[in-house]
């Protein structure tokens, strides 16, 4: 894993109960002067460039609508604070074979940059980070907007992040980086909510989101997104809090670890949601290295080409009033724990499981499980392997 960046030097406030409960602080940073009224932007590059190179601060750009801006090279960076509204155009980097290599925002020390309904496309830098925005330690908000083919050399395809982000109700489409985060990667906090996240990908870890940081998701979809690790979500090994909230996982692979999330070592809250159809080697739903609780969450029909069709876990897991249910594996059609792990099980169902080998529900390998009012039943070749490791199982 590559090293994290230096931290901003504090977090800002909590922005809402999701994140005030997860123990994240966001806000969007404070305007330098007072917004002005909109300055209209004429439909070409030019003029964009010289709109962003003119802010003095604090200023507001209204975009011509349905404008496509066709860059041929790289715009000013944002060295002001600046707001920019799309009024549903698009920027994106010309598909010109001769244009240059550039990330479409560069947002350094200090500063802000909030998009309202923009579409970002086809940014590309060979600077390693951030095909469309590159947060090298300012604030961002994004509201709205389309991401779409954007790519980095290194590390977030569409946006890297390396102090504060916003992200809301925003789609990410076919970004792609080789390393980490095929649509964002997140080094410092990021609160991502009412998003989608579609066909992203990388060669390595997280294929729509690489956790790096304090994060927070709610609300949002994460569908046929792929890695080695962590298709749809990838948690680095940083000790960070990580929390999930209300989000749904559809179809998502991972060639390795985790075909919804990968939990590399991170303490990770997920409450409410769904996975469906997810595929990985170990894992299918989620691979687990770290203290988890789930709250309420579905597992359906999740595969793992080894261990643990819904869930694979390797530390202290709480799972309260979930369902685990039609999931197949080799070994854990449901849920497969390792000899370090701990597990809770209380108000669950984990049902109609299937594994080749055995463990159609649950497969204990000389780890702890306790089940509580939860229900193992109807799994296939049986419910819980080794027979007699966990109290309350029958077969």
């Amino acid at each position: 894993m590559h090293l994290k960046l230096a931290k901003a030097a504090a977090r800002v406030a909590a922005a809402s109960a999701v994140v005030a409960a997860s123990g994240l602080g966001f806000a969007q940073a404070a305007m330098a002067k007072p917004a002005t009224s909109g300055i209209n932007v004429p439909c070409s590059a030019d003029a964009l460039a010289s709109a962003i190179s003119g802010n003095t601060g604090g200023e507001t750009l209204s975009l011509t609508k349905f404008c496509v801006y066709k860059l041929p090279g790289a715009l000013p960076n944002i060295t002001e604070n600046l707001t920019i509204d799309g009024n549903q155009t698009t920027i994106e980097r010309s598909y010109a074979s001769d244009t240059s290599y550039f990330s479409i925002f560069y947002v350094p020390d200090d500063v802000s940059l909030v998009l309202n309904q923009v579409n970002v496309r086809n940014g590309d830098t060979d600077d390693d980070y951030g095909g469309a925005i590159d947060n090298a330690d300012g604030s961002v908000t994004v509201n709205g907007g389309t991401f779409s083919d954007n790519t980095s050399s290194y590390a977030g395809g569409a946006i890297y992040n390396e102090a504060s982000l916003m992200v809301s109700g925003a789609t990410f489409t076919d970004n792609s980086a080789p390393d980490y985060g095929g649509a964002i990667e997140n080094t410092d906090d990021a609160l991502v909510t009412g998003s989608t996240f579609t066909g992203n990908s990388t060669g390595g870890k997280g294929g729509a989101i690489y956790v790096d940081g304090h994060t927070a998701v709610a609300d949002s979809n994460f569908t046929s997104n792929s890695a080695e690790h962590g298709g749809g979500i990838y948690a680095a090994d940083d000790g960070e809090t990580f929390a999930v909230t209300g989000s749904g996982f559809y179809q998502n692979t991972a060639s390795g670890h985790g075909g919804g999330i990968d939990n590399g070592d991170d303490d990770m809250t997920l409450t409410g949601g769904g996975f469906y159809q997810n595929t990985a080697y170990q894992g299918g739903g989620i691979y687990n290295y770290h203290d988890m609780t789930v709250d309420g969450a579905t597992f359906h029909m999740n595969a793992a080409s080894d261990e643990g069709g819904g869930i694979y876990s390797e530390y202290d897991v709480a799972l309260n009033g979930d369902t685990i249910q039609q999931n197949s594996a080799e070994w854990g059609g449901g849920y497969y724990n390792t000899s370090h792990g701990t597990v809770h099980v209380t108000d669950g169902q984990i049902v109609s499981n299937t594994a080749t080998e055995g463990g159609g529900g649950i497969y204990n390998d000389d780890g702890y499980v306790t089940l509580t009012t939860t229900s193992v039943i109807n799994n296939i070749p049986d419910n819980c392997e080794p027979v007699n490791t966990i109290s309350g199982c029958t077969d």
